[in-house]
């Protein structure tokens, strides 16, 4: 698997030529267009405020880039248009900074232990070795006003 410089992930497979039957390499594209949320994340995000998420990176599907428009597919059994705010940041679980943290978990501080533990209900076997996909989103927007959401109603 290569990562190209526009971050999309491209997966090779084979296919035979009609003419001489020898294989012939074909490059397709795959772009990370979703995510997926657990039960009760739906909630932080009614406000129609931007919310983190920290995932275990995953080739291919966490290479998200500012203005993109993906699914937000929740366990509820609901489906959002969702704007990525940020690049997404990628680096090792342990390299994650307390500013980071506290954006993440934005009631209560979060010691890096803590987010470990909070994370393994999802991950169980999350290392601090492990490489991170931090990702900004929001509900998407039309002329500035979201599409889903209790921000609907102001």
């Amino acid at each position: 698997m290569v990562v190209s410089h526009s971050g999309a992930t491209r997966a090779g497979f084979f296919i035979q030529n009609c003419d001489t039957l020898d294989p012939v390499l074909i490059m397709a594209e795959k772009k990370a267009w979703r995510l997926i949320f657990a039960e009760g994340l739906l909630a932080n995000y009614l406000d129609g405020s931007p919310q983190w998420s920290f995932r275990r990176y995953s080739p291919g599907s966490h290479e998200f880039t500012k203005g993109q428009i993906i699914e937000g597919q929740f366990s509820e059994g609901i489906m959002v248009l969702l704007e990525v705010i940020e690049d997404v940041i990628i680096k090792p679980f342990k390299e994650i900074t307390p500013a980071e943290r506290k954006a993440w978990a934005v009631h209560y501080p979060v010691s890096h232990k803590e987010m470990m533990r909070m994370l393994r209900r999802y991950y169980h076997d999350l290392k601090d070795t492990d490489v991170a996909a931090l990702h900004l989103t929001r509900f998407a927007r039309i002329n500035d006003r979201p599409v889903a959401g209790r921000a609907l109603l102001q």
